[in-house]
């Protein structure tokens, strides 16, 4: 991917930005359909070599037999732990608060060892996991070209060069590129936002086709990342058995005390 100079690329979203800490507020209002994908919950196992199962008993790691040291859960399988709910609003605060060890993590006991989660990663898809969206985004647009725009508040030397795009609260810079190389988990390296060798760099908070079809908007104090588009992208995705996704609407807020199912207070942010 390549500097874009062309600023005018952001105005259409600026013009459709909704009220701040919305989801219309982030990822543009006017589309017709909206998703929530969760990141997923990084997990810590005591003992290299623990078995780790899930809800259904089915085991994690390669060949489905045990997991090295670490791996990833779904919210579900914390919920169905921490005895908390999962809904389109769910914060991980409301939904972890009973279950809380007090020092910013989950432990759960088990027959072999302990395993422990932390906080879903903010304002960052996975790679793999934006690869994964890609069959989907590409059939909801007729371009192959799309903008990136990474905020450029990570203070790391050099993400800062190129157009900027102003937004409320949010400054980016602007990359240019197409979108089949979003389909490669290994695509960072090369797009000149400022991953290098040996350690990972941000990944996008804002990616849309050249048509605007379509908005992903992973918003840098969210631990969740936002899908706006077309109706039939939206069912797409929510059948996809690599993310774990909700729907929502444009007008619902996911600022951190907007969760009211949960025994768990959160905080107001």
């Amino acid at each position: 991917m390549t500097p874009t100079d062309e600023t005018e690329r952001g105005d259409w979203l600026r013009a459709r930005l909704g009220r701040w800490g919305t989801v219309g507020g982030v990822a543009g209002t006017g589309f017709e359909a909206y998703l929530r994908v969760l990141h997923p919950v990084p997990v810590d196992i005591d003992s290299v070599g623990v078995g780790i199962h899930d809800i259904d008993g089915d085991s994690f790691g390669a060949g489905g037999l045990t997991v090295p040291h670490a791996a990833e859960w779904s919210w579900r399988q914390v919920a169905a732990r921490s005895g908390g709910t999962i809904h389109p609003l769910v914060q991980w605060n409301a939904l972890t608060d009973r279950a809380s060890d007090g020092s910013g993590g989950l432990a759960f006991p088990g027959p072999d060892g302990s395993v422990r989660v932390s906080a879903p990663p903010t304002g960052r898809l996975a790679p793999h996991l934006l690869a994964a969206l890609v069959p989907a985004l590409a059939a909801a647009t007729t371009a192959d070209g799309i903008t990136v725009a990474v905020w450029n508040g990570w203070g790391i030397p050099g993400l800062d060069v190129g157009e900027q795009l102003a937004l409320p609260g949010r400054d980016y810079v602007l990359r240019a590129g197409s979108l089949h190389e979003l389909a490669d988990p290994d695509w960072p390296w090369h797009a000149g936002i400022a991953w290098r060798e040996p350690f990972e760099g941000p990944m996008p908070q804002l990616i849309w086709p050249d048509d605007h079809t379509w908005l992903v908007a992973s918003e840098i104090d969210w631990d969740s990342t936002i899908v706006a588009g077309p109706r039939v992208l939206i069912d797409a995705l929510l059948a996809l058995p690599a993310i774990e996704a909700l729907e929502l609407r444009e007008s619902d807020s996911l600022m951190s005390d907007s969760d009211h199912l949960n025994p768990g207070t959160g905080f107001a942010g």
